[in-house]
């Protein structure tokens, strides 16, 4: 990272060099601060001295901070995998309340209900969701009233909200649970649950869609060929024999949802009516 001006003060304030890592840089503070805390240091100007380290190391913090976001929002890209570990979700996310992140859980996990289309689960779909989560304050590491924080006003937390990049795959299941790894509170994880919405035309039975198809008298007695505008975006066709009945199920094969974990496709029923 290179610095100019104030950034060279507070670099030089703490006796590294502007390339430093997190790391570095809090062990240079901590050194100093253990040296100069009027606590330790009965020295009149090791007040003054330790005020001088601990805003450079705010601010050097405040710098790695935001080179840290700035690289995070170019690169953050988390595909999620499933999980079936069911109790891991509280019971916020079942209680009628709909995207919105829930701060909670002993461990600071995240818990985030995802609405998606029928049509998204039929050709998968990008994501960006919002996450609010805690974490402990970089600036001061934790320590708040002590050295006067104000990025986080002394409680040693701040809230921060992430935008985060999700591939949602074909062929998800309402109720299926995501787990992203390192994005909840305190660096624990954010649990995402899928809920798909309902289609106007077509009703899921896993990877089954079922559709009526209005036909009327005439084409029923004579025959026709319908066609079905599909949720992928294809087309099919539907061939009705002549004397067709009302109530008829017809069955076209591997036109519904991909299966999940599967390369198959489930069937589109198209119900006569």
């Amino acid at each position: 990272m290179t610095g100019t001006g104030a950034n060279r003060d507070y670099y030089q304030v703490l006796g590294v060099p502007e390339n430093a890592t997190k790391e570095q840089v809090k062990a240079a503070y901590r050194q100093l601060a253990l040296r100069y805390h009027p606590d330790r240091n009965k020295n009149p100007k090791a007040q003054e001295k330790f005020k001088e380290i601990s805003q450079a190391y705010r601010n050097a913090c405040e710098a790695l901070e935001h080179q840290r976001f700035a690289i995070e929002q170019e690169t953050t890209d988390w595909t999620p995998g499933p999980i079936l570990v069911r109790e891991e979700f509280s019971p916020d996310l079942r209680d009628g309340r709909r995207n919105l992140s829930v701060e909670g859980g002993e461990r600071g996990n995240v818990n985030y209900a995802l609405w998606v289309s029928l049509k998204e689960v039929a050709t998968g779909t990008r994501k960006t969701i919002s996450i609010s989560r805690r974490i402990v304050c970089s600036f001061c590491e934790g320590l708040g009233q002590k050295t006067g924080c104000r990025h986080c006003q002394g409680t040693g937390i701040r809230k921060e909200v992430r935008f985060v990049p999700l591939t949602i795959p074909a062929g998800v299941e309402d109720g299926m649970q995501f787990k992203l790894t390192g994005g909840g509170n305190f660096g624990d994880d954010i649990f995402v649950e899928i809920n798909v919405k309902p289609h106007r035309l077509f009703r899921r039975d896993v990877d089954n869609i079922y559709c009526e198809v209005p036909v009327s008298t005439a084409q029923l007695r004579n025959g026709t060929e319908i066609q079905i505008s599909t949720l992928d975006g294809s087309t099919a066709f539907l061939r009705v024999p002549p004397k067709t009945r009302k109530g008829t199920l017809f069955v076209l094969q591997e036109r519904g949802l991909p299966r999940w974990g599967s390369s198959r496709r489930g069937d589109l029923m198209a119900k006569i009516v």
